[in-house]
């Protein structure tokens, strides 16, 4: 029974206004004519309020499903092969390709599907053997599809009448090849393909495929309203797209410019203008380009807007954190993004990092086992992780990826150069330079060994070489190793006029980390000439760089150089102040850096003991010398690993000591390349002059001889202000007819 009726008897208190109630009534107050009064209402039944509170918890638990993203195994995977042209009008071929890069970007949109983008698929067909022209191939596209566990295609051709640009697509099950759906869109003109054909179609495939049962989908933002409303444009972009990828930096800025012509606010477009203004050495171009796609970044999708931002974050706010979380945002929501994996291994590379830079390269390669960049920068990862079988065979699946391919050949080269393997490194870099007439990295590394093989007529003879080969803004690089060489011969005036007028270039692009790093150089070139106020000027140029950037990690190398400068002038006081006040910021040194760092501290050390204290202190001192590994030949990186040039400190010492068996076996380790270590240090002229003279002392006149004649060969061009040149032709006339 719902209860007793109204009017019976309550069985509480005796005159209580209350009445016996059951459970499913209720007594409310309320007020009437100034009177307050109570009535009873009666709720509905348990048969009614029940199934209503069930209904209600479902549609609450199914609104905020609504919300809930899917994961990424529960969303159907689908690809988008070439459309076919059967306008009967070649020059529209080129739809083929554009139509469905802009329906891959409109359908990634949906949170309710996982779309293999265009170079996944370019990727899966070269793995399998094909051309990229097999992505008009249906049946080879339903082949890599399905070894993939790609779960739908989207197929699809291009007709028009008149004026009229008609688009037919169908959804086909990559198992059954049943059509799960079908749609067509039409409209005037070529850019209707933009404005609205590629909106419906794409509206159509997530309505048919996209979304589970009793998901909503959200509206799509227009794809005119993520790329741009030019169809010319867009052609463009993908023209000058593809030539970014595959290193072709002035073609490709042709093209970008083209795109960015046509629609100012392209935003993607201005991202691919940054990599191929970078690849031209043209940061002031690149960062401008950045800006510029920041600026318009709204306009673009999701996915494009992360790599915008990461790579922003990264150039202009110098904040190479954020990058990383941005990365791994990406990489999380766009799990088959090979490029995301490769640029957070390229965020932990040059940090030291190696471990995790492996890890992310062979993410990259389990997308792509075909992706040579992230073979190349696996093979360098185990190379600076000294784990050089590893790299090794990275490099030789790179140079197999990529058959004809100079640059992996010139990967392998530098590892064997790393290795102390003269020969077979110079053997690949040659090989290298055969594969493509204008490759001209090779001519680094043979320059840089025949170097270490004192042969320094076929080291400018293959700066003349790099020089041939190089772009206008490659020919920097040049310029820098040639200087280098020329600091190395004593040719110091010569050295600093070519590291000077690198500087104005670097500036005229934009290059603020060159202009800072020959600061740094030229700071010890004016040391070395007497020059100590210009030397302090430069050191200070160099220094106010990096205040720019403010970063702490690199004051340790600043107050580095300034010792270095206080010892050149003699101020052994204030050296050995800048060597206390090194001592505990090296912790917070750049990880990458910090290991030479702690080794020029350490030479500093030992020289200001040699110069001030005693020999035995000093032998202590540069017995405790730990030289880093070889950074390899990436430019940049190379003056640094070499500067101060000569590092002789210990054998000097012993010299001073009256050690001259050690002092002449550790100058002849000085200029041995011993394969079982990875130093890879210049022989610097003057060892020779200093070994003559130890060798003289002991009595050994002919091989003191030999000596002092490779000196006065390599030193031959010498500045007239180095009295050792002077010193040795003395040394040698008065031996007479001492033997040669």
């Amino acid at each position: 029974m719902p209860g007793k009726r109204q009017g019976e008897k309550a069985s509480g208190r005796r005159g209580s206004p209350e009445k016996s109630l059951p459970a499913t009534t209720s007594v409310l107050p309320i007020r009437k004519s100034q009177t307050s009064q109570q009535i009873t209402v009666r709720l509905p039944s348990k048969k009614v309020w029940i199934p209503a509170a069930a209904l209600l918890l479902v549609l609450a638990a199914l609104f905020v499903w609504q919300f809930i993203p899917q994961s990424e195994g529960s969303k159907r995977s689908v690809a988008v092969l070439g459309f076919r042209n059967q306008t009967g009008d070649p020059s529209l071929d080129y739809l083929g390709e554009t139509i469905p890069n802009l329906l891959i970007t409109s359908l990634e949109q949906s949170k309710h599907m996982r779309v293999a983008s265009w170079q996944r698929l370019k990727d899966l067909l070269r793995q399998s053997g094909k051309t990229e022209a097999a992505v008009f191939d249906e049946e080879a596209g339903f082949e890599v599809c399905r070894r993939a566990g790609i779960e739908a295609v989207v197929v699809g051709f291009f007709s028009k009448a008149g004026e009229t640009f008609v688009s037919d697509v169908k959804v086909l099950d990559i198992g059954t090849r049943e059509v799960l759906k079908s749609a067509s869109a039409r409209g005037e003109g070529i850019n209707s393909i933009l404005r609205s054909q590629i909106d419906e179609i794409t509206r159509a495939v997530s309505r048919g495929i996209g979304r589970p049962a009793l998901k909503v989908e959200v509206a799509l933002p227009k794809i005119a309203d993520l790329t741009t409303d030019s169809m010319e444009a867009y052609n463009y972009f993908l023209r000058g797209r593809n030539d970014v990828d595959n290193l072709m930096a002035p073609d490709a800025k042709k093209f970008l410019e083209k795109a960015i012509t046509l629609d100012p606010a392209f935003a993607i477009a201005y991202l691919y203008l940054s990599d191929a203004e970078y690849q031209l050495v043209d940061w002031r171009a690149r960062d401008e380009a950045l800006k510029k796609a920041k600026e318009y970044s709204g306009r673009a999708s999701e996915k494009e807007r992360l790599y915008i931002e990461a790579q922003y974050a990264s150039v202009i706010e110098r904040n190479p954190e954020k990058k990383r979380r941005i990365l791994l945002d990406l990489t999380e929501k766009y799990p088959q993004e090979k490029h995301a994996h490769y640029e957070l291994g390229g965020f932990y590379y040059p940090r030291g990092q190696y471990a995790e830079a492996i890890s992310e390269y062979e993410r990259a390669i389990a997308l792509d086992p075909m992706f040579g960049p992230a073979f190349n920068m696996l093979g360098y990862s185990y190379t600076k992780a000294g784990e050089f079988d590893k790299a090794e065979a990275a490099f030789i699946r790179y140079i197999g990826t990529n058959p004809g391919d100079p640059n992996p050949v010139d990967s392998l080269a530098e590892l064997y150069l790393c290795m102390g393997r003269l020969d077979q490194a110079e053997a690949r870099y040659r090989e290298a330079m055969d594969l493509k007439k204008d490759f001209d990295s090779p001519c680094r590394g043979l320059a840089f060994i025949s170097a270490l093989r004192e042969d320094y007529g076929a080291t400018y003879l293959w700066l003349e070489e790099f020089k041939a080969r190089s772009t206008p803004t490659g020919r920097m690089e040049v310029l820098w190793h040639a200087s280098l060489y020329d600091y190395l011969l004593g040719r110091l005036e010569k050295s600093l006029a070519g590291y000077l007028g690198l500087r104005k270039i670097g500036e005229s692009f934009g290059q603020d980390y060159v202009a800072a790093t020959v600061d740094w150089i030229c700071g010890f070139i004016y040391s070395d000439l007497g020059r100590f106020a210009e030397a302090r000027k430069a050191i200070q140029a160099f220094e106010e760089y990096y205040r720019r950037r403010g970063s702490e990690e690199f004051r340790p190398f600043v107050v580095m150089t300034r010792g270095w400068a206080d010892f050149r002038e003699g101020r052994l006081g204030d050296a050995r102040a800048r060597l206390a006040e090194i001592e505990p910021l090296l912790p917070n040194a750049a990880a990458v850096d910090r290991d030479e760092i702690r080794f020029k501290h350490q030479l500093l050390g030992a020289e200001v003991a040699l110069t001030g204290g005693s020999a035995s202190e000093a032998v202590a001192a540069a017995e405790r010398l730990r030289p880093p590994a070889f950074p390899g030949m990436n430019t940049g990186g190379l003056a640094p690993y070499l500067i101060p040039l000569a590092k002789d400190v210990l054998a000097r010492a012993y010299w001073k000591n009256g050690d001259l068996d050690k002092a002449e076996a550790e100058y002849r380790r000085l200029m041995t390349v011993d394969p079982s270590n990875r130093i890879r240090y210049l022989i610097h002229p003057l060892y020779h002059y200093r070994l003559g003279r130890v060798l003289e002392e002991k009595g050994d006149r002919t091989g003191a001889a030999e000596e002092y004649r490779k000196f006065l060969a390599y030193w031959k061009d010498a500045d007239p202000i180095f009295p050792e040149t002077a010193d040795a032709r003395k040394r040698l006339a008065a031996f007479g007819s001492a033997p040669r």
